[in-house]
Formats: C-alpha cells, structure tokens, sequence
C-alpha cells in the first residue's frame, strides 16, 4: 500500500494537501519537535533555506560566473553535466564512495545508487528569466489594451510609468529585475551551479520519492552524499546540493592544487556575480526594446481635444528611442531612480513614499559626488536583506520567541 500518495494530478486538493504533509513529515523525528532526522537533509522550501546559494553571506543576490563552471560527462548518462567545479569533483567522490558502499550488495539497489549519474545540472538562470521577463511584457501589454491605456502613452517615460503601476498592481510574485527574480520561487536550486539530480524522476509525484527512498541503498546514499559535503534535498531525494560549509569545500581555504581560498565568502565572490551591478544594465535594455517593441505595433494614435470652437482628432506618433543616443532626460540618474522604486515594489512595498523620497534624495548625493557604483550599492543596501525581516522565516520566529521571554 503507497505510503505517499500526493502527486499534481491528483483531483482533489484537500486530497493532495493530506498527503503533501505526510510527505513533509518523511525525514522528521517525531521525539525531537519534528526536526529533520540527518543533517545532510535540506529542507529548501521552508525559512530563509529557500534562499540557499542565491544569496551570499551579504543576503546579495548572486549568479554563477559561467566562465568558471565545469562540465563532466558522468558514466552512463547521455547528458554532459555542468556546474561549479568544486562541486562536481565532490560528486566524483561521492560516487566513489557510493560505489565502493554496494560491491558486495548489488542485487536491490536502485540503478540510480548503484552508478549515480547526473540527469539533472546547472540551468543558466538568465535563460528562464529572459522567458519569464517576455511573458511579464505580453501581460503588461495587454494591460494596456485591456485598460485603454493605450492613449495615455506618448513618449517613452509614459510607457515607464505605467510599468511601474502595473507591476505595483501584480504584487512580489512578478518581480522585473534580475536581481528580484532570482530570489524568487520562478527560480530554482539548479541555478546556483551547485545541485545535481541523481534520477529522472518526476520531484512533482510523492509516490516515485516513497519507492526511491524505500530501496535498501537509500541511507548509504544520504550518508555518502553528506560525507562529500553534500545536502540532500528532503522535498526530492534524488537531488543533491552542494554545500560551501561543508568539511569538504573547508579543504580549498587551506590550500589545493587548483584554489586557495580564505572563507566561504571568498569562495562565492570568485565563482559568482552579484546580480544588483548589472540590475540596471538589464532593465534598460529590456524596457527600450520593449516599448520600440510596442510602437511599432502601435506608431500612433488618435487624440481627442477641443480646439476652442470645435471638437478635433489628430494623429499623435510616438518616436522609438535609441538606447545609444537618449535625450539627457534619461540619463544615469533617471536609471538609479527608477530601479530604487522598483526594488521597493518587488520587496512588498516596504517603504512609504517619503522614505522612498529620502532614499532617492541620496542617491543624487552619491551619483553626483561619487560615482553610479556607490549609489547602486547604497540602493542595493537598502533591500539586500529585508528577507530576513519578512513575515514567517525563522526569523520572525526568533523575534516572536524573544518578545514572549
């Protein structure tokens, strides 16, 4: 009889949300406040874990670098697997490991444990976010239409604003910048570089997790997965996530053949990008092309007025904009102003309009005394770690456990 039976095709929601929590409680001890049974289980979907290796030490959204990935063809797998070398060269070991585990006990073992091969590697976010962020427009330009907006945009600082209404109208779950996006659910694990899927199975479907974790080879699994510095993620067993606090990556800040490094902060700052310094970049080009995109389908269009003595209609055309020869109207500090109400937005709004203003009185203090680089970074500053205030993290459970002492 299946123990787990939650799986997205299933008709009924009070059905599914009975056995996603049998699930839930898979890897939890029910003597120790239903903590997980082993360390080595991730729990990504719950508290500030959902944030595991998209942010660094700094709560700074981060990207790979993809000139300092991997890749390895593992034995029997049809796919070339790609992440972060540190990584992979604990996966070589973890199937070592594994391998030398199940010499004298082959006859049960799933075939994904007995030869662990990679299915699943490194998915370049800026390819999803590029399909997500043509999705946000299509929707953004039926919101026009839908709206009869279409008349209230007349030059290209129009079309801005009202970006910025309907995004605030969607809410966080339709962040614009890149920065926002990969911290958000429309992102995943595999974009950090570090996580490797072991099966093909489907993560959607409860009942392929009971049969994989019920083989006889599962604990010697997780135990030397958690040996080569590996989490396995407790919503999907057969995904493994490396981790840069491990004992295994502690070994490249003494010293290796090919890395030195000093800490784990080090470590992400040679292998990945903060996202907040190419935010800007990003939205420019994309909101230029965007509404050069938008009239083109639309060069015009008709204006009502009354000219004194009668009612008339004119054609009003719209001229697109060259993003390498923009009027001074939009230059530097126009970018810096824009992206700071936006990252408010993204982050649930969490300043008022005056604190906004105050923020913004800054920045042209830094970009004009200083330079764009440290009025980013004071921008950056000020939503780099709001996460770890927001509602229902650990966080805020701390804070409840304080205030009841």
């Amino acid at each position: 009889m299946t123990k787990y039976g939650g799986h997205n095709n299933a008709n009924s929601i009070k059905y599914l949300f009975q056995e996603r929590i049998k699930w839930f409680n898979a890897f939890r001890d029910p003597d120790k406040d239903f903590e997980l049974t082993s360390t080595t289980y991730l729990e990504t979907n719950l508290y500030e874990h959902v944030f595991f290796h998209r942010v660094n030490r700094r709560f700074e959204t981060i990207v790979p670098n993809e000139d300092y990935l991997a890749q390895k063809q593992t034995p029997g797998s049809q796919t070339l697997a790609r992440g972060n070398p540190l990584a992979l060269a604990a996966f070589e070991s973890f199937s070592s490991k594994l391998r030398n585990n199940f010499q004298t006990l082959t006859a049960d073992i799933h075939e994904d444990l007995l030869s662990p091969r990679i299915f699943r590697s490194y998915i370049s976010p800026s390819v999803f976010y590029t399909n997500y962020i043509n999705r946000l427009f299509t929707m953004y330009h039926n919101y026009i239409q839908t709206n009869n907006y279409d008349t209230s945009i007349s030059h290209f600082s129009d079309y801005v604003k009202l970006f910025l209404l309907f995004l605030k109208q969607k809410g966080t779950n339709f962040p614009f910048s890149f920065t926002s996006w990969q911290k958000s659910g429309r992102s995943n694990i595999f974009s950090t570089g570090l996580a490797f899927s072991i099966s093909p199975l489907d993560c959607s479907d409860d009942r392929n997790k009971e049969e994989f974790i019920s083989n006889p080879g599962f604990q010697d699994y997780v135990a030397a997965a958690g040996d080569s510095g590996f989490h396995v993620l407790a919503s999907c067993p057969w995904v493994m996530v490396y981790s840069l606090k491990s004992i295994n990556a502690k070994k490249y800040l003494t010293g290796d053949d090919l890395y030195t490094f000093t800490n784990e902060t080090s470590i992400y700052n040679y292998f990945y990008n903060k996202t907040y310094l190419e935010d800007i970049i990003y939205i420019k080009d994309i909101i230029i092309y965007k509404y050069n995109n938008y009239i083109q389908n639309k060069p015009y269009f008709k204006k009502t007025y009354w000219n004194g003595c009668k009612t008339c209609i004119s054609n009003v055309h719209r001229e697109s904009v060259d993003i390498n020869n923009m009027s001074s109207k939009y230059d530097e500090l126009y970018w810096l102003k824009f992206y700071n109400r936006l990252r408010n937005i993204e982050e649930g709004e969490i300043y008022t309009d005056a604190d906004v203003d105050r923020i913004e009185e800054k920045i042209i203090i830094y970009q004009k005394k200083l330079d764009k680089a440290v009025a980013l970074s004071y921008i950056n500053d000020q939503y780099r770690f709001f996460y770890v205030h927001s509602d229902y993290g650990i966080n805020e459970y701390l804070r409840n456990l304080q205030s009841e002492e």
